[in-house]
């Protein structure tokens, strides 16, 4: 199964700050009547869900106030969700430049945690974690940046300290008495590190018991297929496959659901039939693990021209990349050229690999290293 951020789910379930934070920027639009707009909702909260909305919303309140740290901040953290959304370097360099931007004039919580988001997703863990130690010191009650903190950890190999963080929080946290949100939050931290250490089994149950507090039906979904990636990744795929159809009930569309719905046919000896599903993926938007696994299964089926095609595409996505200077790729592309099976191309597969446990150390990166070497 492809790299999966623990905190795919962050940026949802964040909405106390987020409205608070929109409360501000709503005063600034309003002519900087702080003091009576703060606690106000927007008028179309929902609407702000969507990441394009957002970036229009906070572009407009930036240029109102150039220099006003909450606008700057959220209009970064707004334009990191496109960049995840669709892929978009462009709009990751917006990003930093907006967080950036706001740190300077004001350092401040949400634009500490847009950073590490921002740090994370580029694989850059040291500095994720940087980031997300600074926003701990700012709001060291918030149990919302656990998964961060376990994340940060988990990337750089640190297993025993991002468990200890979690049995920290569990010790410190009346569950019973928390909101829903807490034990979510709690327990799908937890699924990551039992994930990290081998122990399917236990993770699989804290990504179900996740499924029952989550706050929301998406983040019970998310749940509920992250249990599902776990019985695939331990090769039990008859397990996993009653949890994707009950995640399909909740919502058959879902990108994050459809994936793994591939990996099942995959895992299931439906090449034909996987094939057809990543090729639907991909064409509702282009990623090079996809691509990678598209060619692996075109390979398999006999298809020399089809897959030439998917490992062509698939290498210019990871390249590019890696010729902005960023390193996110550099596994998927080292994977890529180790399935190719060419003996010129594993020398690079090695180097890529190497290259990759300068920045990830977990254990898809160290275990890919390893079996590449001779």
């Amino acid at each position: 199964m492809r790299y999966v951020n623990v905190c795919d789910f962050a940026r949802r379930s964040r909405c106390r700050l987020l409205r608070s934070a929109v409360g501000l920027v709503l005063a600034i639009l309003a002519g900087g009547r702080v003091a009576t707009c703060v606690a106000e909702q927007p008028p179309s909260m929902s609407k702000l869900a969507d990441a394009s909305i957002r970036v229009r919303f906070y572009q407009d309140a930036v240029m109102h106030a150039p220099d006003h740290y909450a606008a700057l901040a959220l209009l970064g953290a707004a334009y990191l969700e496109q960049a995840r959304d669709h892929g978009d370097l462009d709009l990751l360099g917006k990003a930093l430049e907006s967080l950036e931007r706001s740190v300077a004039i004001q350092p401040n919580l949400e634009a500490f945690v847009a950073l590490a988001e921002h740090c994370l997703y580029r694989h850059r863990f040291m500095e994720g974690k940087s980031w997300i130690e600074r926003a701990h010191a700012a709001a060291p009650g918030d149990p919302a940046l656990l998964t961060l903190r376990v994340e940060a950890r988990l990337g750089l190999g640190e297993l025993v300290e991002a468990t200890q963080l979690v049995d920290e929080a569990r010790a410190g946290m009346e569950i019973a008495r928390r909101p829903r949100e807490y034990q979510f939050i709690l327990e799908t931290a937890s699924g990551a590190c039992l994930v990290s250490r081998g122990d399917s089994a236990s993770a699989k149950a804290a990504y179900l018991r996740a499924s029952v507090v989550a706050p929301d039906p998406d983040l019970a979904l998310w749940s509920k297929v992250r249990a599902a990636g776990v019985e695939l990744d331990a090769g039990r795929f008859e397990a996993a496959a009653p949890l994707l159809e009950e995640a399909a009930r909740l919502k058959p569309h879902d990108r994050f659901l459809r994936i793994h719905q591939a990996e099942l046919l995959e895992a299931s000896s439906q090449p034909a039939a996987a094939l057809l599903l990543y090729e639907q993926l991909i064409a509702e938007q282009d990623e090079a693990d996809l691509r990678r696994r598209a060619y692996s299964l075109s390979k398999s089926l006999g298809r020399p021209h089809v897959a030439q095609f998917h490992f062509d595409r698939c290498q210019t996505l990871c390249r590019a990349v890696i010729d902005r200077g960023e390193i996110f790729t550099l596994e998927c592309l080292a994977s890529l050229l180790a399935e190719s099976g060419l003996p010129d191309r594993r020398a690079e597969a090695i180097e890529l690999a190497r290259r990759n446990t300068e920045f990830k150390r977990d254990r898809r990166a160290l275990n890919l290293l390893e079996s590449l070497k001779p």
